[in-house]
């Protein structure tokens, strides 16, 4: 007798079409509701969806602090622009109107301190300035004795701390150093200005024989050899600087036997002081050394909490001072003047 059904039994078995077959086909577990996902599948999907918004965030924010750092930047870039042709505007300006031609633009540097930061302080951290020469050396109908100086050498300027005051022109530099060289050539005219026709000159008939007719500078021994009546003699100077003041030292000489006389070597002094600047130095400055070099003499200056405006009418006022006593223009370093 034939035991099997006439119809397939509902059971678990896949070969017989059972309900276990149904539910793997439709994406399901046996005994789990359609509508309830297999444990794991709804936990990825949930913290891949969570995860995304942390991402994203991270990216606004590296984008927005880029775009900030690179806003930042070009502004600080122009603001040393602007200042740096502010000042090389102000160089030129001052240039023409002193009758000097300067024939390249002036150096300006700020120093790795953002200048942005240090204007909303209210201080500019540094400040460097290299002015090209503008000197210009030429003689009254070729007569040596009449040299005409116009311009000056070139000029370092250091300074740091810079303060500009609110609702005025004028500022304050917390420390400010000057370095200038002055040649030969300056130094001598300014000698043969001083002596030439001088009444010491006249006084004497020792000092109507003695001219400078050149000025050498002596690194080794640290002194300005003079020489005299087309190398008849030398007279040997040594700067020094003492208590802030340049000063000369005069180591004698004499010519056919006679001293150079003391009016002679006085005037040789007065001329020497007025090439390097000695009766120019501003208000606020004062000279920290003085050294021979090859090209010249090379001096520095420093001034503590130098006030622009009053150095500026100090120096006005000597300018004033010695037209009206020499009738003609001197040569007034620009190492003295502000440049901004």
């Amino acid at each position: 007798m034939n035991t099997k059904p006439m119809y397939p039994l509902a059971s678990g078995d896949p070969s017989h079409g059972g309900p276990s077959s149904g539910l793997r086909a439709a994406g399901r577990q046996p005994g789990r509701p359609a509508d309830h996902p297999a444990p794991g599948d709804g936990s990825r999907r949930t913290g891949t969806g969570r995860g995304r918004p942390r991402r994203s965030l991270g990216k606004i924010l590296a984008i927005t602090l880029a775009v900030l750092a690179v806003v930042l930047l070009l502004a600080e870039f122009g603001m040393r622009w602007y200042m740096r042709d502010q000042i090389i505007s102000s160089v030129q300006n001052s240039a023409a109107e002193s009758g000097a031609r300067i024939e390249a633009d002036p150096e300006v540097k700020f120093g790795t301190s953002p200048v942005l930061l240090g204007m909303a302080q209210g201080t500019i951290p540094h400040l460097d300035l290299n002015l090209p020469s503008t000197l210009n050396i030429s003689y009254v109908d070729n007569d040596k004795s009449k040299p005409v100086v116009q311009g000056n050498p070139a000029v370092h300027i250091t300074g740091t701390d810079l303060k500009p005051q609110k609702g005025s022109d004028n500022a304050t530099f917390g420390e400010l150093d000057v370095n200038t060289t002055i040649p030969p050539e300056l130094m001598l005219a300014e000698v043969r200005k001083s002596t030439t026709n001088s009444p010491a000159a006249e006084a004497s008939p020792v000092a109507k024989l003695i001219t400078i007719s050149g000025i050498r500078p002596n690194p080794q021994d640290q002194s300005l050899d003079f020489e005299i009546s087309g190398g008849i003699a030398q007279l040997r100077m040594k700067p020094v600087v003492r208590g802030g003041q340049m000063q000369f030292e005069v180591q004698g000489a004499k010519i056919f036997g006679f001293n150079v006389p003391e009016s002679f070597t006085s005037r040789l002094r007065d001329s020497l002081a007025s090439a390097a600047g000695q009766t120019d130095v501003p208000e606020g400055l004062q000279f920290t050394s003085a050294k021979v070099v090859d090209g010249g003499l090379e001096l520095t200056l420093h001034g503590t909490d130098v006030d622009m405006k009053r150095m500026t009418d100090s120096l006005k006022a000597q300018q004033g001072t010695q037209a009206l006593g020499q009738g003609q223009p001197t040569a007034q370093p620009d190492s003295l003047r502000p440049a901004a």
